[in-house]
């Protein structure tokens, strides 16, 4: 997913065409703003998980499975952009169904009992990235990509680290 994350970087960050955009991603080589982009997400997600004190393990295993739902949705609302094939090609053979997101309702109910309340800030935080992520992709190239999924969910892990962190920040700065 970092691969993903760095490819995504380097063909979406600046004004290019879309075919340049997914040329730039389909290249195996690593650019500047790749490397930045992945540099600066692992020293947040860092910051993020090293902030949280209370259900640290229960969070170090719920956020990625919270992260990686993200893709249900990338699928579900945007087309494939290499209709030639790709990496990601075999996660738009079938698009989801209504019943593929019971997992993730399962990994919410999960995360209510492990962790309260926290449940609700992963919830409403994957939201609003998700939905921010998809916008960001629907306006730049009007499509998604394998890379795309991958950049997709380390944004979200790490924007759920960082919701988490800033979470028990406030409640500790509200119990003193």
């Amino acid at each position: 997913h970092l691969d993903g994350l760095a490819d995504t970087a380097d063909g979406l960050y600046g004004h290019r065409p879309i075919e340049r955009a997914l040329a730039i991603m389909k290249d195996s080589r690593v650019g500047a703003m790749g490397l930045v982009t992945v540099v600066c997400c692992l020293a947040l997600k860092w910051a993020g998980f090293s902030a949280i004190e209370q259900h640290r393990f229960w969070h170090l295993l719920l956020v990625p499975g919270f992260s990686r739902a993200t893709v249900l949705f990338g699928t579900q609302y945007l087309p494939y952009g290499r209709p030639e094939g790709g990496t990601g090609q075999a996660f738009f053979e079938q698009r989801p169904r209504w019943r593929d997101y019971s997992g993730l309702c399962a990994l919410w109910i999960t995360a209510l009992l492990l962790t309260g309340w926290d449940a609700i800030w992963l919830a409403a935080g994957m939201s609003l990235i998700t939905v921010a992520t998809l916008s960001f992709y629907k306006k730049k190239v009007n499509c998604i990509t394998g890379d795309m999924l991958g950049a997709m969910i380390e944004i979200t892990e790490t924007g759920l680290f960082l919701l988490l962190a800033a979470v028990a920040g406030a409640s500790a700065g509200a119990t003193v």
